[in-house]
């Protein structure tokens, strides 16, 4: 067969997860379902083993058609080329080999269970042919669960057809949960004597049942038990004995489990009689018995309460000569004060014993006990009627006894109902999921009418009513799904979740179209974004991006595109600050030039133009402000040192590679001024021919009435001094380019002696 591994996809729907089993026929796996949350076992097997394929979809189809909570009925199948795909819902819990290690009282409820949905199965003319502990699974409340019917099968009804091969199968089954091992081939005996001496030690096993599992591996088929109501009838009184302690300390050996079955002899379970065969008795009226009894018995009180209580003289009595006297006839004794409230005590006890059975009655037939314990009420009932004719007779403590017994049997009853209810809940909550709201109704009503204030019944029973409008909503929102109208179908799902809160899978369909729409506004919103930054809006992008942030904060594409955003708006303001930078470079306004590489730098600070734009900038920008201060401020020239930093200056600006307007303009007036500068101007002295008068720095010129001097542009000292006279000095400027008026020095104050 064709190997097949986990994450595969079979038939576009179910995707493999792990393997479960597998046979030279077939492969088992649990999957999972496009779209769906619930597991599924998926069973591929060779198209060649089945021999016709509608035969095989009736067979599934009269499965589905089962009404049993112990019956597992939902599923389907995919023919495709070479093999059969053939899935069911994947079931929590462990098979039925667990029961191997599990108590006594735990097997025979799985068994009974078991037992009774393949009796159902069996009426309606469909055999399992597979059972093994495998195919049964136990739930977390030890309810067993029957699946993977055989695929095809010969289903005829009958003790030498499938019916007696289920029978034997489970016996099987019971052999191994009993004593851990296998059962053997071969006659009663032998199947006997290997049960009796394989028992785990931890059973207390009654006969009854080592017969009946005797009887169920019977080679001949006609020895096995007629029906699995049979066996789950056995298996019930097996129970109850079990219960009532009766059958515990029964003695046995091999032989005692070896079930002897004479021809024309009827079974002990065929003796008891079956629910489903037997016309329901009717209670005899027991408490107008009852009232019979209480009338005679105080009829017997009142009549010894008015009996004379005078004394009778003894009769004398002639003795005749020679005569036997005779025995006088012993008169019969009333009953005495004490035996009459001896005998009104008992028939008050065995009384209440019978109200108390009446009330449990009573209370059964309310819960519709006819429709879950039939059998057993029915038999409680018969026994109570056991008691009517003791009590009659007043023999109260005898009917009370039976009374008890009764009421005890009818206790048992009463105990069944926890399990009974489990069971319609369980069946009812199984026709919701496969959509029969006719089955679900039913189950929830009994349900109902065991515990009428159960919550999970009403929740249950007010589903079922709106089932098939739920249903209708659940199509049309599934339609508006594959039509990707989300918002209809979110409307849809809202609905049917006010309508059916506990509808399978709702709240996930719910948050699924809430899902699918926000994840149609993200993207909305990006493309808003998108689109924006296209077209250079950047107020638009930006608040399509924030807006999808906020529906997916973790989501990096909004993050992105303000990432992306905020570098177009860099690059925008780069490029308007680079052209502004450019322009400034352009008209030589280089401090304009420096503050916008400045503002570049802050938004980038490895921008390779920008760091060279400022360091060009900013030199020139000094060479700006030095060809400024010498050009403005002429008294730098009146030394040798401004004009040696003039010469400089002006092989530095003159060294400036393409040189603008601006500083060409400055290096023509700086060579104007620096040439004026150094070309020397005569200026004229004048004096009194009396002073000796010197320049500073520049020449001692003694005593003139008149002389010229030459001297470079700048400013100069002269001081004349005279004997007896104060100095004069004279701070004197020499432009450039023209020569000055003249400088008059005369020592003409006189310095009076001793002052």
């Amino acid at each position: 067969m064709e190997e097949h591994s986990p994450q595969q996809i079979i038939d576009q729907q179910f995707q493999l997860v792990e393997r479960l089993a597998q046979a030279g026929t077939h492969q088992s796996w649990k999957a999972r379902r496009k779209g769906e949350d619930e597991a599924y076992v998926v069973k591929l097997f060779a198209l060649d083993i089945i021999p016709s394929i509608e035969e095989f979809d009736r067979r599934l189809q009269s499965i589905g058609g089962l009404n049993h909570a112990g019956l597992l009925r939902r599923h389907g199948h995919l023919v495709q080329e070479n093999r059969m795909v053939l899935w069911r819902p994947y079931l929590d819990g462990a098979n039925a080999a667990t029961l191997n290690q599990a108590p006594l009282p735990r097997i025979l409820n799985a068994a009974q269970r078991v037992a009774e949905a393949l009796h159902q199965a069996h009426r309606q003319g469909i055999v399992h042919a597979a059972i093994k502990p495998e195919n049964i699974i136990l739930s977390e409340a030890s309810s067993a669960t029957v699946v993977d019917f055989a695929p095809v099968i010969d289903a005829q009804v009958g003790p030498e057809s499938g019916v007696g091969q289920d029978i034997f199968d489970l016996g099987q089954c019971l052999f191994g949960w009993l004593t851990g091992a296998a059962a053997p081939a071969g006659s009663a005996e032998t199947i006997a004597q290997t049960l009796r001496n394989t028992l785990r030690e931890d059973l207390t096993v009654p006969p009854a049942l080592g017969r009946l599992v005797v009887s169920m591996l019977s080679a001949d088929p006609a020895d096995r038990p007629g029906s699995m109501l049979e066996v789950r009838d056995c298996l019930d009184d097996v129970r109850v004995a079990i219960k009532r302690g009766s059958q515990l300390t029964e003695q046995w050996d091999e032989a005692s489990f070896v079930p002897p079955r004479p021809a024309g002899a009827v079974s002990a379970v065929e003796t008891s009689g079956h629910a489903d065969d037997r016309e329901r008795s009717t209670p005899v009226p027991l408490i107008l018995t009852a009232a019979a009894a209480l009338m005679l018995v105080l009829a017997v009180v009142v009549v010894s309460r008015l009996a004379p209580t005078t004394e009778v003289p003894e009769p004398e009595v002639t003795v005749a000569e020679e005569a036997v006297p005779e025995e006088p006839p012993v008169a019969p004794q009333p009953p005495s004060q004490y035996e009459l409230e001896l005998l009104l005590r008992q028939r008050e006890e065995a009384q209440a014993v019978l109200d108390q059975f009446i009330n449990l009655q009573l209370e059964l037939e309310e819960q519709k006990v006819e429709r879950w314990a039939e059998r057993r009420f029915n038999a409680a009932l018969a026994l109570a009627r056991t008691g009517d004719e003791p009590f009659r007779n007043q023999q109260f403590p005898e009917a009370g006894a039976i009374y008890q017994s009764a009421l005890d049997e009818l206790n048992q009853v009463a105990g069944v109902r926890s399990i009974v209810l489990a069971e319609a809940l369980e069946r009812g909550a199984l026709g919701l999921g496969r959509e029969d709201a006719a089955a679900a109704a039913e189950a929830f009503d009994l349900a109902l009418a065991i515990e009428p204030d159960n919550s999970v019944a009403l929740a249950g029973r007010a589903r079922a009513e709106t089932l098939d409008q739920a249903l209708s909503l659940l199509n049309r929102a599934r339609e508006a799904e594959q039509q990707e109208s989300w918002a209809e179908a979110l409307d849809l799902y809202r609905e049917l979740r006010d309508l059916d809160p506990s509808m399978p899978g709702v709240d996930q369909s719910v948050s699924r179209m809430q899902s699918m729409l926000a994840d149609l506004r993200f993207r909305d919103a990006m493309s808003r974004g998108l689109n924006a930054l296209a077209r250079a809006d950047w107020e638009g992008a930006r608040q399509g991006f924030e807006q999808a942030q906020k529906m997916r904060p973790s989501d990096p594409a909004p993050r992105d595109g303000l990432i992306e955003l905020d570098r177009r708006i860099r690059d925008e303001r780069v490029g308007v600050s680079r052209e502004l930078a450019q322009r400034a470079v352009d008209q030589e306004r280089w401090e304009a030039a420096v503050k916008h590489f400045d503002q570049l730098l802050e938004r980038d600070p490895n921008l390779a133009f920008a760091q060279e734009g400022k360091t060009l900038s900013e030199g020139r920008a000094e060479l700006d402000r030095r060809l400024q201060t010498f050009t403005g401020s002429p008294h730098r020239w009146w030394s040798d040192k401004g004009r040696q930093e003039a010469t400089s200056l002006l092989v530095d600006a003159q060294n400036i590679d393409n040189r603008g307007p601006r500083l060409q303009s400055q290096i023509s007036k700086l060579e104007a001024q620096l040439e004026l500068a150094s070309r020397p101007i005569t200026i004229t002295l004048v004096s009194d021919n009396a002073c000796d008068v010197v320049v500073y720095k520049v020449a001692r010129l003694g005593q003139f009435q008149t002389t010229r001097l030459e001297l470079l542009p700048g400013r100069y000292t002269a001081v004349g001094t005279r004997q007896g006279y104060r100095d004069e000095r004279k701070v004197f400027v020499v432009p450039a380019g023209r020569e000055p008026e003249p400088v008059v020095l005369r020592c003409e104050e006189q310095v009076l002696a001793g002052g």
